[in-house]
């Protein structure tokens, strides 16, 4: 239980670093991805869902808080918008020259395609520099 809630509280002092981003630096620092991913599944991720992490998920320095805030996102929503019962998800990596890949799926309904434009920046820069491609497992 204090594991938990001393994540919790690095999460509400994360999301408050996250509001201060652009007005000031946030450090690169080592990230564990498996271990990031873990936590964050203990915040998010009920008992009656798997998770199942893709083996070799790989550790490098980033922004921790930045990363961290899109896996509880990703995570959370999967969840939230699971329409039936425990569910499924899983998160995968692939690297792609400079950059690392991330592939978050589960087996919900999935996002309508009106909306995929709006939400995965097909066509356009995202305010985050974030790229996003959705995949049902189903």
């Amino acid at each position: 239980m204090k594991g938990r809630l001393s994540r919790l509280e690095d999460l509400i002092n994360g999301l408050l670093a996250y509001a201060r981003v652009g007005r000031t630096a946030q450090p690169a620092t080592t990230v564990d991805v498996s271990q990031l991913l873990g936590e964050v599944a203990e915040l998010v991720v009920p008992p009656d869902f798997t998770l199942r992490l893709e083996p070799g998920l790989p550790t490098f320095d980033t922004d921790r808080l930045g990363l961290q805030q899109v896996f509880t996102n990703l995570l959370s929503n999967a969840v939230k918008y699971h329409q039936r019962g425990a569910g499924h998800l899983e998160v995968t990596c692939r690297e792609n020259h400079r950059f690392y890949e991330f592939r978050v799926q589960d087996d919900g309904p999935g996002i309508a395609p009106e909306y995929h434009q709006k939400i995965f920046c097909y066509s356009r820069p995202c305010a985050t520099g974030i790229r996003l491609k959705a995949r049902a497992l189903a």
